[in-house]
């Protein structure tokens, strides 16, 4: 992790990337995404993708996440990471993010394997456009501030937590740059 990264969160990075893809109103392109682009993040991202009716799976994981509850995490329903009172509510977020489209941001919990405590983090969903424009996929983020492992099933969202959820017509787009304007040139001849 390079000293930039240390100093600004994993969920940070994605979100500023996902920014810088979308360059219009419309939705970054799934096939935009460029891993090397978001190298730091990438052990903790995930890409989420909806097939059929039903919660979305995790198309892509990272190690990290892998690493987190203990098993590849790769086709894993979403919802399935985090603890039975909670699968429902993950499911409907989820299903924001792709629906409204909405960049949807959560704080969680999880319990530690050694069974003594909890971490705290966050998980960050952002909706991409397929080729035709549909949306059902969702480049995501797990952010847990700790190394210690998690249970399996044990993401956690407090009571407390209140999920920010921004609609697209919400997010502020980057406009295109344009290329500054180029002095009218003229031609000196000089010869003397």
């Amino acid at each position: 992790m390079t000293t930039e990264t240390a100093e600004v969160s994993i969920l940070d990075l994605l979100r500023k990337y996902w920014s810088e893809l979308r360059q219009t109103d419309t939705l970054p392109a799934r096939t935009k995404i460029d891993p090397v682009q978001i190298d730091d993040a990438l052990p903790s991202s995930f890409i989420l993708e909806r097939a059929d009716e039903g919660p979305a799976h995790l198309r892509v994981s990272g190690q990290r996440i892998s690493e987190m509850v203990g098993f590849d995490t790769r086709g894993l329903p979403l919802p399935h990471l985090f603890d039975a009172p909670n699968r429902q509510r993950i499911w409907g977020l989820s299903d924001t993010c792709l629906a409204a489209p909405a960049v949807v941001t959560l704080g969680i919990e999880a319990k530690a394997a050694n069974g003594f405590g909890r971490v705290s983090g966050r998980m960050v969903l952002m909706p991409l456009a397929d080729s035709d424009g549909t949306v059902n996929r969702a480049l995501g983020g797990f952010e847990l501030h700790s190394a210690v492992p998690i249970a399996p099933e044990c993401l956690i969202v407090p009571s407390s937590a209140a999920p920010k959820i921004e609609y697209l017509s919400e997010i502020p787009t980057i406009k295109e740059r344009k290329p500054a304007p180029r002095p009218a040139l003229r031609l000196v001849v000089d010869n003397t």
